[in-house]
């Protein structure tokens, strides 16, 4: 439900920023213009020019990890990026996805990328060192996010649970209540800013790792 959810605001997003678009634009078209540039900037830092054939790729995700994440912000909702399976099939899937990529690419070359330029004794230590890095790239993309908002999302929905309980007593307990009230209200500011710098991290990881398709094996 909150993925589909999920679908329906960034549609109508979209829809609404830039069903009147004109060269001058208004205030949502600009913040859409904003969020296209930013992304796509994102994306040319690290791949130039190639970079921009995902650029699709790269907003949907962004958009699909930044709205999960405020949706999980409304009180006793369920946040899709808090759930460690939804994480976990999202980085194999975008690690998988790359890989493909990268061999589609470079051909049987790419697998250079697991055999450093090293001293013939050491080089299986570190062939199995690389591979156990290029593996973890994907549980590290999972438990990141994962971590980060499950950790804020259900400090959230405990503490508004404490105020909606303690609130409901009478108007001595109501005042008391007003203490966790601020208290939530900085957590809430907080938890806006992590859901903003967490979406754009993994995007930015996603793009680093993209480079790696391109350039193993030039």
């Amino acid at each position: 439900m909150f993925l589909l959810l999920n679908l329906f605001f960034v549609f109508c997003y979209g829809l609404l920023s830039l069903n009147s678009a004109s060269i001058i634009p208004n205030f949502s078209q600009a913040k859409f213009e904003f969020l296209y540039n930013f992304i796509a900037q994102t994306g040319f830092s690290h791949n130039g020019w190639k970079g921009q054939r995902h650029f699709v790729f790269f907003i949907v995700l962004f958009l699909f990890i930044l709205v999960s994440n405020f949706l999980g912000m409304v009180p006793f909702s369920f946040t899709v990026t808090s759930h460690i399976f939804q994480t976990f099939a999202l980085g194999c899937g975008v690690i998988s996805s790359i890989t493909i990529l990268a061999i589609s690419k470079n051909g049987l070359s790419w697998f250079k990328f697991f055999f450093p330029s090293l001293p013939l004794v050491i080089l299986p230590l570190f062939t199995c060192i690389e591979f156990v890095s290029y593996i973890s790239r994907a549980f590290s993309l999972a438990i990141r996010l994962f971590a980060n908002l499950m950790s804020g999302h259900t400090l959230l929905n405990i503490l508004t649970g404490f105020i909606l309980k303690i609130g409901s007593k009478g108007f001595v307990s109501f005042l008391i209540a007003l203490i966790p009230f601020f208290l939530i209200s900085a957590i809430i500011l907080l938890e806006m800013v992590i859901a903003i710098l967490q979406a754009y991290v993994f995007v930015t990881l996603v793009t680093i790792y993209l480079k790696d398709a391109y350039s193993v094996g030039h």
